[in-house]
């Protein structure tokens, strides 16, 4: 009756019933689901009565004798549907909110890993340039050091003498 190829004057309500249908279809093959669906709706019937209750003794407080729901069953339909309805909406938006809380929590550790990676590459990196520039290092250093020794010498053979004082003998006392 919903199939698209059937109804070829609403073909758009007819594929978005068909959708419906086989969504409906899928979920009541998994027995998971409909183990939550029925969990869903022993709630809803625990919740009607606990309201349904609250009402009644509003009721007698204002000395009515009864209730709209109790004498009219479109009201109670209304009422009951209006329960359950808001229950499976509130199951979907916790079901949302924890796929959505699942989904940062993953981004979060894969950025994590990405950090880790980047840092870890990074240290590579500068480990590699640190190696490639120690023969650089090592050369600066060598030839600081035979400057160093060549002023030396430098000071040593110049022509211009500097007076040396003699050097001081302790006493020797007997």
């Amino acid at each position: 009756m919903v199939h698209p190829d059937k109804n070829f004057e609403n073909r758009e309500q007819a594929q978005k019933a068909f959708e419906a249908v086989s969504k409906a279809n899928k979920i009541l093959k998994d027995p998971d689901e409909v183990k939550k669906i029925k969990h869903i709706l022993e709630e809803a019937e625990a919740t009607i009565q606990l309201k349904l209750k609250e009402k009644r003794k509003e009721a007698k407080k204002l000395s009515m004798d009864t209730i709209e729901e109790d004498t009219d069953p479109e009201k109670f339909c209304k009422f009951k549907r209006a329960i359950t309805a808001k229950l499976f909406a509130d199951y979907e938006i916790r079901r949302l909110q924890l796929e959505e809380r699942t989904q940062t929590e993953r981004k979060r550790e894969r950025e994590a890993e990405i950090a880790v990676e980047e840092e870890v590459k990074a240290k590579k990196e500068w480990q590699k340039q640190w190696d490639e520039g120690r023969n650089e290092r090592v050369d600066s250093w060598r030839n600081f050091q035979t400057s160093k020794k060549k002023k030396k010498k430098d000071k040593s053979s110049s022509s211009m003498k500097t007076f040396k004082p003699p050097s001081l003998k302790p006493e020797k006392r007997i």
